[in-house]
């Protein structure tokens, strides 16, 4: 309910620096010292910020050797939490197993082939119940997984995208937004968000109002279209609308 800063702009960086991403490394009781997180910025002069909150002073230091530039997002393996993950746009994902403080490329099998077709690594999260289970969202509406702490990675073989009658879900304009390139491919990225007691189970959107639903950890994904989510889209000329 109530927040203290601990770091001003001009300690995390500059004073026009762009906070990308934050990440606990673990949970503290109040009063109980020190507290420690992890600040991405938009700097590729800073990249990683390790933030130390002693109570009365704040230490901060730069981490992350080895990133070849800021990262997108950072992901800490809660089974193994000196295990860092962060994506890094063209440059893929990259590991670490020393909390962050020396980062190697993980780029092999479906994230090289991700890569190659110009997509942008941009989200990555690590399962609460088995960090072997990594997913890693990209632009164009590319995913990878991994189930061995990215020493392998693969791409979903469904996304229930069309059948014989023809389009379904993820693409009702008729647009294969899978394969789409420039601005158009680059607005559809993938954010997720992985089941907290279910290794399993992945949610990720399909077209901008889409929720679409993995069981099999990143395998396959059937539209979601139960509740809030299971609106369905109409097109008529150029405009798209949602019955209700």
């Amino acid at each position: 309910d109530t927040w203290t800063q601990i770091a001003t702009p001009s300690q995390i960086g500059t004073s026009t620096i762009e906070v990308k991403d934050v990440k606990i490394a673990s949970i503290a009781a109040d009063g109980v010292y020190p507290k420690t997180i992890y600040v991405v910025t938009n700097s590729n002069a800073y990249k990683l910020r390790k933030v130390i909150d002693n109570g009365t002073t704040t230490t901060i230091t730069t981490i992350g050797a080895g990133l070849p530039s800021y990262p997108g997002a950072i992901a800490i393996a809660p089974g193994a939490p000196s295990v860092f993950y962060a994506t890094a746009r063209t440059s893929g994902v990259y590991k670490s197993t020393d909390s962050g403080a020396n980062f190697s490329a993980i780029n092999s099998g479906a994230i090289s082939a991700a890569l190659a077709s110009g997509r942008l690594a941009e989200y990555i999260d690590v399962s609460r119940v088995d960090s072997n289970y990594v997913s890693v969202g990209f632009t164009n509406k590319s995913l990878c997984y991994s189930l061995n702490a990215g020493s392998t990675w693969n791409a979903p073989t469904s996304w229930d995208e069309r059948n014989g009658d023809g389009w379904i879900s993820g693409s009702v304009s008729g647009i294969d937004i899978s394969s789409a390139t420039g601005s158009l491919g680059d607005y559809f990225q993938l954010p997720l968000a992985l089941h907290p007691t279910n290794k399993n189970i992945l949610l990720t959107h399909g077209e901008v109002d889409i929720v679409k639903k993995s069981t099999d950890a990143g395998a396959n994904f059937r539209y979601s279209n139960t509740g809030y989510t299971g609106a369905r889209e109409v097109v008529s000329g150029s405009k798209r609308q949602q019955p209700r």
